[in-house]
């Protein structure tokens, strides 16, 4: 029941409780002090009933020293529970930060590919458009020519003299 209340307790509260507690202890060692030294002055006065408190001295002084090696005890095992909790919290969060990686990885390789795949089918496109345009081209160019040489033929032929069109 003890290790529950301390299990969801953070480090820090967790040594404020050990520091709580071992002011108890101090104190408790603080009232046997006293209490010794009550007895001392009781000795003279009342041989019969110090044996009996010190005795009862004793046991509040080994109670209080079982107390403190079990809280001890208990705060070790939480602290090697916890150890082994964030162990176990690294790991899996190791885990899911490398499936994240190969997600991204995976769907970075997918974006590239649909890029590349895209960027072929504009520079496909551009191409055949550039060689519609040099086919357009190169078609004017010869009609040019043609009339053009149409033109020189039948300049040519009505005698007129080239020269002094220029």
């Amino acid at each position: 029941m003890v290790d529950k209340k301390y299990k969801g307790m953070s480090r820090t509260d967790l040594i404020a409780v050990i520091c709580e507690r071992e002011k108890n202890i101090s104190d408790l060692k603080f009232e046997i002090e006293i209490l010794k030294i009550k007895l001392s002055e009781n000795v003279a006065t009342e041989p019969g009933t110090i044996a009996s408190e010190v005795l009862k001295i004793n046991n509040i002084f080994e109670n209080a020293q079982k107390s403190a090696d079990m809280y001890v005890e208990r705060v070790k095992k939480l602290t090697e529970t916890q150890k082994k909790d964030l162990k176990t919290e690294r790991l899996e969060a190791e885990e899911e930060i490398k499936q994240m990686l190969e997600k991204s990885r995976v769907e970075t390789e997918v974006s590239i590919s649909k890029a590349k795949e895209e960027a072929e089918r504009i520079i496909e496109e551009a191409e055949e458009q550039a060689n519609e345009k040099w086919i357009a081209v190169r078609k004017q160019l010869q009609e040019f020519l043609s009339v053009h040489q149409n033109l020189r033929e039948l300049l040519k032929n009505t005698d007129v003299d080239t020269n002094k069109l220029i």
